[in-house]
């Protein structure tokens, strides 16, 4: 079921920004990338071009290969106003030597608020440069790709974040505690990877989550008492883990979780809580 909200989650994040830094024009078998650089921004023009130079050593589709020097894509521009996203789902994109290192350039960006590189070939580290984003960054979309490494501690920096999916990939270590800082997280999705110890009890002070999706890793010890605490989450899934303990009395209060609640496979024990079985 949570795969399937994924296309909506794509369709949310497409809505809920219509102004563009980076979006992907079709004109009969031509595809470009163009982008609008607000009056008197030089960084932001130069930034992209150099992301565009270093990012990719295979574009199969020829994504970028009209993205000239002017910024601007060959036959086409469209000026766009002071909100910015850079969408580049579902290719076959892939990162230079350098890895995600390119990610680096783009935090020069002074405006991105969505930067999506889910469904594509990146390999490598997620930098711990990705805190100079602070604010500004909203959507973070990673998954399905090829990452590899730690979930960077500096990750708790981005304090606009929104929506966070590293779901998978190749990632392990463990979730940063820190994680439970980002006060405007609604959606964290780290599914399917190599992820291990506690789930971090600083994830209740997210208290505005929607949904959280840690299914598919390596997880261990006892649920959080403390996810109780987010009121408004609709969907939890925990299965498939190396999970122990009991479910949270504080579970019973969650009566948000309208979509799905799953702990499948996993090590728990004792009863349920006693409001679910009465």
């Amino acid at each position: 079921m949570l795969e399937a909200t994924l296309p909506n989650l794509r369709m949310h994040l497409v809505s809920a920004f219509i102004s563009l830094i980076l979006i992907i024009h079709q004109t009969q078998s031509n595809t470009c990338i163009a982008f609008a650089s607000y009056p008197g921004n030089e960084t932001d023009r130069t930034t992209l071009l150099a992301f565009k130079d270093k990012m990719m050593i295979e574009d199969p589709q020829g994504i970028m290969g009209s993205w000239n020097t002017s910024g601007k894509c060959a036959y086409q521009s469209r000026k766009l106003d002071e909100s910015y996203k850079g969408d580049f789902f579902a290719n076959q994109l892939q990162a230079g030597p350098d890895g995600l290192s390119f990610i680096t350039d783009l935090t020069n960006c002074t405006k991105l608020e969505v930067l999506d590189l889910g469904k594509n070939k990146f390999r490598g580290e997620i930098p711990a440069s990705i805190a100079n984003f602070t604010d500004t960054l909203q959507y973070l979309v990673l998954g399905s790709n090829q990452i590899t490494g730690n979930i960077p501690l500096e990750i708790e920096n981005l304090n606009g974040l929104q929506v966070l999916t590293i779901h998978n990939n190749d990632i392990n270590g463990e979730i940063p505690h820190g994680i439970g800082k980002l006060q405007n997280l609604t959606y964290l999705y780290l599914w399917g990877n190599r992820i291990s110890g506690a789930i971090p009890s600083s994830l209740g002070n997210a208290t505005r989550l929607l949904r959280l999706a840690l299914q598919y890793n390596q997880l261990e010890g006892d649920i959080p008492p403390s996810l109780g605490w987010c009121q408004q989450l609709q969907l939890l899934k925990l299965s498939d883990n190396n999970l122990n303990g009991t479910i949270p009395k504080e579970f019973i209060s969650l009566s948000s979780l309208s979509i799905n609640f799953d702990v499948a496979r996993n090590s728990l024990t004792g009863p349920l809580p006693l409001k679910w079985v009465t």
